[in-house]
């Protein structure tokens, strides 16, 4: 049997470069990669992490949009519709990391799912598996409620939330790392928090094993998919 091609991308929303959720997120796709090989046989699962810290001023903060070919696209030189959503609109499976920030995710993960609103009518995500992991500071610090309100983004866009409970719950701070008064910005508490390691193997895992499931599917309808599935879900624009 020929091998099918999958591709996962991590995505981590962080302010601060190379911290705890960037950290967890590579981690995820760490598992991803293992798995790949012990399926080597029937896929080939490539993995690519994508780090928005320091694209700030290159997202757009406005909707820019306009129908080109009856499809709206993101008129702005902006970094997610023009560079990153291509890579998406290619790629079968996500992981999605935010820092929590005031208590819910941060800034740049809205903007980057606001921008991928331009991709839905093109059925870009349509069904694409999808898992969060979310990081603060404290083992009860609104890790949840961000979770929750990450998986509403990723099924406004017509991905599939498959992670178990509401995703991975990372702690940066106490009893793992420093309180955030002493944070230097060199411990990478996650490292210590076995649970959120543990809850990133099975979001991972899980992520990858529908990618690939989907993929052979796929595969084996060929023209049946393209020509009876709903190829996108969208609004009546």
């Amino acid at each position: 049997m020929e091998k099918v091609k999958v591709k996962i991308m991590g995505i981590s929303c962080n302010h601060r470069k190379a911290r705890n959720t960037a950290w967890l997120t590579l981690f995820a796709l760490k598992a991803i990669e293992k798995f790949g090989r012990r399926i080597s046989d029937i896929a080939d699962i490539e993995t690519e992490f994508i780090e928005l810290r320091g694209k700030g001023k290159k997202i757009s903060s406005r909707a820019v949009c306009d129908q080109v070919d009856g499809y709206y696209v993101n008129l702005e030189d902006d970094y997610v519709t023009r560079e990153l959503m291509p890579k998406m609109a290619q790629a079968d499976g996500f992981v999605f990391g935010s820092p929590v920030f005031t208590g819910a995710f941060t800034s740049k993960f809205i903007r980057l799912f606001e921008r991928l609103r331009a991709g839905v009518k093109d059925g870009l995500f349509t069904d694409k598996p999808a898992g969060c992991a979310a990081v603060a500071t404290m083992p009860m610090g609104g890790q949840d409620r961000t979770l929750e309100a990450m998986e509403i983004c990723i099924r406004s866009v017509g991905m599939i939330p498959v992670h178990i409970l509401c995703g991975c719950s990372g702690t940066s701070g106490v009893p793992y790392g420093p309180l955030p008064g002493d944070d230097d910005g060199t411990v990478i508490g996650v490292m210590k928090d076995r649970y959120s390691q543990w809850s990133s193997i099975q979001m991972a895992r899980r992520v990858a094993e529908v990618a690939v499931m989907q993929k052979l599917a796929k595969r084996r309808l060929n023209k049946l998919h393209k020509g009876e599935f709903i190829q996108r879900y969208s609004l009546p624009f």
